[in-house]
Order: structure tokens, then C-alpha cells, then sequence
């Protein structure tokens, strides 16, 4: 992919452009949250809802500390990590306080090779 195809990505995809200041804050904000969206579905009155099996797959027991009606990821830290010599996103999810719900985004976030520390709270 060349840069050009990779900044109309990053554009039509996320919102962004390559000039942004801390474009990489961004994306790791916004991956979380569809991360977070995932964890939904649309009923049949058209109205989002949480889909229990969805949750149940990310290893998530419900009924967990959330608050489902208002979780979302408000804030992304990048810290330079000296132990390991790596950048480290530390991400703040509010409206709930669940282990798993870390461990569910952690996760992912490194597959997709982002090094993350979530942590939840009210």
C-alpha cells in the first residue's frame, strides 16, 4: 500500500489525516471504541442493546460493574516506556470497573499491534 492509498484509509476510514497531531492518540481512541461498539447489536425497534453473546465470547460475565448505557473510551495517553523501550498507550474507560473488560481490549489492541494498558473506572 503507498502512502497516498494509506492517508485516503486513514481519512475515509477514521476521520484523520496524516497531519494531525498525535494522529496515533487518535486512532488508538477511536479502535477502542469500535472495540467497545463491537459488544452491541441492533434489536428489532432499531435500538442499540448489548448482544449477552457477544460479551459472553470476549470472556466478559455478565452482569459485570458496567455501565453499558454511557461506556466509552475517554482518554489516551502515549508514555515512553523505559523498562521496555517501546511507546505504551495507556487508555481510560469510564463508566465501569471490570477486569475482563480490560483484559477484552488489551487484547486486541495487541493483536492489531498496539501496546496497551487499559484500566476502568467510575
Amino acid at each position: 500500500m503507498r502512502y497516498k492509498e494509506y492517508e485516503k484509509l486513514m481519512k475515509s476510514y477514521l476521520g484523520l489525516t496524516m497531519y494531525d497531531e498525535d494522529i496515533d492518540v487518535k486512532i488508538v481512541r477511536r479502535l477502542v471504541n469500535k472495540l467497545i461498539n463491537s459488544l452491541y447489536r441492533l434489536s428489532k425497534k432499531r435500538v442499540l442493546t448489548i448482544d449477552r453473546r457477544k460479551i459472553k465470547q470476549a470472556g466478559i460475565t455478565f452482569p459485570a460493574a458496567v455501565n453499558w448505557v454511557d461506556l466509552q473510551c475517554v482518554e489516551v495517553s502515549k508514555v515512553k516506556d523505559l523498562k521496555i523501550g517501546k511507546v505504551v498507550y495507556n487508555v481510560l474507560v469510564e463508566e465501569a470497573d471490570c477486569k475482563e473488560l480490560e483484559e477484552y481490549i488489551d487484547k486486541w489492541m495487541h493483536c492489531w499491534g498496539w501496546n496497551t494498558k487499559t484500566r476502568t473506572e467510575w
